[in-house]
């Protein structure tokens, strides 16, 4: 069967190789995926999580409640995906045009994981944005931090601002 491929939505087979190498869980379904140009890597997004394939083998797998956004760049042709940790982004390389697909399915499924979020901002060097993310293969809730820039997790009173936040989307959707 062939599913449409991330890139200009044409129609492709993933080969038995990568679908076998990206591990779905039962449940678990492929979305959209696309080929790095030069490299053969397969980026591919499924209904719980981001899942790179190279020869064979999958090299990383991020649960999309772990993942902060993803950003395509049309002048170098560069797909990115920040995370929410202090995990340094991963960037694909896709020649052949944006991968429209799998960026709105990417897009899609990281606002899927939010519960809530809110931004504090206490002045310059002081904003960071507080979230609550679902883990979709679990339905787990965790908090998250991503501080803006400037920001130090070491600032009392952004810490404690944050705590404050954090409490306050918890007590919303009725959890301590």
């Amino acid at each position: 069967m062939g599913l449409f491929s991330g890139l200009s939505g044409r129609r492709e087979q993933l080969s038995p190789g990568v679908r076998e190498a990206l591990g779905l869980a039962s449940g678990e379904r492929l979305l959209a995926w696309a080929t790095e140009d030069g490299t053969g890597r397969v980026v591919a997004a499924t209904n719980h999580r981001l899942v790179t394939v190279t020869s064979g083998a999958a090299e990383l797998s991020a649960a999309w409640h772990e993942i902060s956004r993803g950003s395509w760049s049309q002048e170098a042709a560069m797909m990115s995906v920040f995370f929410a940790d202090d995990r340094f982004p991963v960037q694909w390389r896709f020649d052949e045009g944006e991968p429209r697909l799998l960026l709105q399915t990417i897009r899609e499924r990281v606002q899927a994981s939010v519960v809530l979020a809110q931004e504090v901002n206490l002045g310059p060097q002081q904003v960071a944005q507080t979230a609550l993310r679902k883990d979709l293969a679990t339905g787990e809730i965790s908090e998250q931090t991503v501080l803006g820039k400037g920001a130090r997790r070491d600032d009392p009173e952004l810490a404690m601002a944050v705590r404050e936040t954090l409490d306050a989307l918890r007590e919303q959707i009725g959890i301590d």
